[in-house]
């Protein structure tokens, strides 16, 4: 009997979420307003609502689906809580912004960005040209600052290659002040990355090549264990067999210009694709520095790669003369790769 109860209790939740995010979705204001008022068991600051992913308050789920007008109604006739619906995310391992920044709501962000700021500095936000609702935030006293995320916004946009969105908040800081998590050259206290390094480790041309040439990004920096842009791009390529790491390195070498000598023995053991090894090697011609893989290998007791060994040379084995064509062709579009993708509903 307990268990029927439990059973029926589940499903009455999962129709819940399904009409609730209904309405929401639909912009129904005065129908989603009469149906909490209806259950008063439903907190509009709770977290009632849920993806696959995450647990979301009303307010929090407006922000996840980018719906402006239902977040400036939530917060001003059903008086939620900005502050709760950051805790939330919080706890979970995000920030607000993030959600955005992963998701790519560019209309979202740009109501949203100033009213975040605001809750960054501690300070209310009270009518803005930039944002043409009033909202008079509760104050904020959360570690927005002080916590510890694996990224930051910026990075989680560049993560999900979102452009735009990239785009818009590179804009929006230019000539002012930048809080650090906006900061697309902002090196992270765990491993060091910023922006442009994570595109080498990523290996996706499109963002490394928009990061270079709309956002100036620093691809000359080191992480934190010392490894440049090549020697990251090296390792990660070993992981993922894709033709954009060809290229990828072809562009730090030849356009970003980055030093090809720094650690270019570890550079050299890391290589394990025959394409990636030869235009390596050609880029260190130049400097008289002609190593050798196998006698390096051997002198260092390892053995992970000869030439004759190379199994995907063959996905590398394009025309040279449609590299070029490719890196000066491409276009810079909103495309999130399915593996980046964090969240689904």
């Amino acid at each position: 009997m307990g268990c029927c109860n439990s059973q029926q209790k589940f499903i009455e939740k999962e129709d819940m979420n399904i009409v609730i995010k209904r309405m929401i979705d639909q912009g129904q204001k005065s129908g989603f307003s009469d149906f909490i008022h209806k259950n008063p068991e439903l907190k509009i600051d709770d977290e009632f609502l849920f993806s696959k992913t995450l647990k979301l308050n009303p307010l929090g789920y407006t922000l996840f689906i980018g719906r402006v007008d239902m977040f400036k109604y939530i917060y001003s006739s059903l008086e939620a809580h900005i502050a709760k619906m950051e805790d939330s995310f919080n706890k979970q391992g995000y920030r607000s912004i993030d959600i955005l920044c992963i998701q790519g709501h560019l209309t979202m962000l740009k109501f949203y960005l100033p009213v975040y700021i605001s809750l960054i500095i501690e300070r209310p936000l009270f009518e803005s040209s930039e944002c043409d609702d009033t909202l008079c935030l509760e104050s904020n006293p959360s570690k927005l600052i002080n916590e510890s995320y694996e990224h930051t916004p910026i990075q989680h946009a560049c993560i999900s290659c979102n452009f735009r969105v990239i785009q818009y908040i590179v804009e929006y800081f230019k000539n002012k002040p930048i809080p650090y998590i906006f900061d697309i050259d902002y090196q992270d206290e765990i491993e060091g990355q910023n922006c442009a390094l994570l595109s080498c480790k990523l290996g996706v041309f499109k963002l490394m090549k928009f990061l270079h040439e709309q956002c100036k990004a620093n691809f000359h920096v080191k992480n934190k264990r010392d490894e440049n842009a090549i020697l990251i791009l090296s390792a990660a390529s070993n992981k993922i067999q894709s033709y954009d790491y060809y290229i990828c390195m072809k562009y730090l070498l030849e356009v970003i210009k980055v030093d090809p000598t720094y650690k270019h023995e570890e550079i050299v053991l890391v290589i394990n694709n025959y394409k990636l090894l030869e235009l390596y090697y050609k880029a260190l011609a130049p400097y008289n520095i002609f190593p050798n893989k196998e006698q390096l290998e051997r002198m260092n007791h390892i053995r992970v790669f000869s030439i004759a060994e190379s199994h995907f040379s063959e996905s590398y084995n394009q025309n040279e003369n449609s590299k070029i064509s490719m890196i000066s062709s491409i276009k810079y579009e909103n495309s999130t790769p399915n593996q980046f993708s964090l969240f689904s509903m």
